[in-house]
């Protein structure tokens, strides 16, 4: 986890706004929603819930650094594996294949298009994603493990953590 924590704070320099995507009805699909809920309850600012849209983004975007999008990824890696990509690694890896109505990749090549912002996917591979699941051991200690590196990383609204602000 250093050294992704380390990837991690390179993503989060500057003004950062995070996107958590899935839907927490699926199980593990939800990881993305529930970390970012995760992230805000502990006061993280410039986090969105997105859901299924991540075209709620697309406004969050128009004057921040750089924009993770927090997301269950299937990538053929053992459960709770994290993955981060940069958005060329998004539009290779993941180009139209998406739960949501618009491809990361696609998605990821719009928000640097119109913005200035660089994106990022912070990923993990989904072990259960039936109707009803809860999210599965694997990707929930993932979950745990990675909310606090971001919680420091991305700071607290009301002046804790670092904050990396430019």
């Amino acid at each position: 986890m250093d050294g992704l924590a380390a990837s991690l704070a390179d993503c989060c320099r500057g003004r950062t706004a995070v996107l958590g995507l899935g839907n927490p009805l699926f199980g593990d699909d939800g990881f993305g929603v529930v970390l970012a809920e995760t992230l805000k309850h502990a006061g993280v600012p410039r986090v969105v819930v997105g859901g299924l849209w991540p075209e709620r983004c697309l406004m969050c975007a128009r004057e921040m650094d750089s924009v993770i999008l927090l997301d269950a990824v299937e990538a053929g890696q053992a459960p709770g594996t994290v993955m981060l990509f940069d958005s060329a690694g998004m539009r290779s890896r993941f180009p139209q294949v998406s739960t949501h109505r618009m491809a990361l990749g696609v998605l990821a090549e719009a928000l640097e298009r119109y913005s200035t912002s660089r994106v990022w996917l912070l990923g993990v591979q989904p072990a259960e994603t039936l109707p009803g699941a809860c999210l599965s051991e694997e990707v929930q200690t993932a979950l745990e493990h990675l909310a606090p590196v971001l919680i420091q990383l991305l700071g607290r609204g009301d002046g804790g953590g670092a904050g990396h602000d430019s």
